[in-house]
């Protein structure tokens, strides 16, 4: 049941401007029926190519393009990888004790040209790759050959080089990078990467609260949905992504396509800016008063969510503003100022 249409129109309503899904992870299944390899969709599923897919419904919707790709693969490894997580014990793939024997030259190389070959299929076989998220890699295919199958990709920094950008996974990072960067987060199960039943889940204010942080420094919120064994989407995430396109109606412009901000060095909430303008993100729960020294002097400061003015004091260049309770939601309340030329 899983249709990738339905999937990425409700995502694209809900704010999300790019998106990264899994094309093989380090089981070693691919999720298209690629040429290389013992196991994937070219035996199961029928053929069906879920990047193909996935690609087709990020252009209908204008989503930027991004795969994920592990170079460790489990089972193309299986005879040599040990799969106990105590380094100080051996298993072998049936997850008895065993000494594991060496890998020689002549595997590793076939371990090489096989992820050149899943790697190669991924960047040509779908047009425009807009991002390629390497997931443990060592350079098996060098960025500079992804580049020039791909010119213009972005590349992360997880295939033995630096990359495009720096990211921090599981958590928001504890201090602002230099440049681009981005946070993988698990959203969809809250804790799992994967879906499991029984988890806590995100709700809109929660991946909004997130998002709104990374953006005054600057940086991408990559929420991770874990969908059900069917294909489907989880109620919970899709109440979420309604709940956050009924934010992006109003407030879209406080996070998409402006600057970093001045938070928390200067001010106690994010805040985001672009030519002529500065937004202030009241955070549920947390935020009712805004002080923000060395602020510009603003002329106007409205309410994204009910376009209502609201008022502000701005004194030896501080700027202060209270949100009353009865005019605050629970999500994240955005106020626009408008700053004098």
């Amino acid at each position: 049941k899983m249709d990738f249409d339905k999937i990425i129109r409700g995502a694209k309503a809900a704010g999300i401007t790019y998106a990264v899904f899994v094309a093989k992870h380090h089981d070693g299944f691919t999720l298209w029926p690629s040429n290389y390899g013992e196991i994937g969709t070219r035996f199961q599923f029928a053929r069906r190519d879920f990047v193909k897919e996935f690609v087709t419904a990020c252009r209908k919707y204008q989503i930027r393009v991004g795969l994920y790709y592990s170079p460790p693969d489990w089972y193309f490894e299986r005879q040599y990888k040990n799969f106990s997580y105590n380094n100080k014990v051996q298993l072998d793939m049936d997850h008895q004790p065993s000494e594991l024997p060496k890998r020689t030259a002549e595997f590793e190389q076939k371990r090489i040209e096989y992820i050149n070959h899943q790697v190669r299929e991924l960047l040509t076989n779908y047009g425009k790759i807009d991002l390629m998220w390497f997931d443990g890699g060592k350079g098996e295919i060098p960025n500079q050959l992804v580049r020039e199958l791909q010119p213009g990709i972005v590349i992360n920094r997880r295939n033995g080089g630096v990359g495009d950008y720096g990211d921090s996974e599981g958590a928001l990072p504890k201090k602002r990078f230099e440049g681009w960067f981005e946070t993988c987060e698990t959203s969809w199960p809250s804790d799992k990467w994967s879906y499991l039943e029984n988890r806590s889940w995100d709700k809109a204010e929660d991946v909004i609260t997130e998002l709104v942080k990374l953006r005054a420094w600057g940086g991408n919120l990559l929420a991770n949905l874990g969908p059900m064994a069917s294909g489907e989407i989880p109620s919970q995430a899709l109440m979420a992504w309604k709940e956050m396109a009924k934010w992006m109606k109003h407030s879209k412009e406080s996070v998409i396509g402006v600057n970093a901000g001045p938070w928390p060095e200067e001010v106690n909430t994010p805040v985001t800016t672009n030519a002529g303008v500065a937004y202030l993100h009241f955070l549920p729960g947390d935020t009712s008063s805004v002080t923000w020294k060395n602020a510009p002097k603003p002329t106007r400061a409205i309410l994204l969510r009910t376009n209502q003015s609201v008022d502000f004091k701005h004194c030896n260049g501080t700027l202060e503003i209270t949100l009353p309770k009865n005019i605050r939601s629970s999500n994240v309340d955005v106020v626009k100022l408008i700053i004098e030329e």
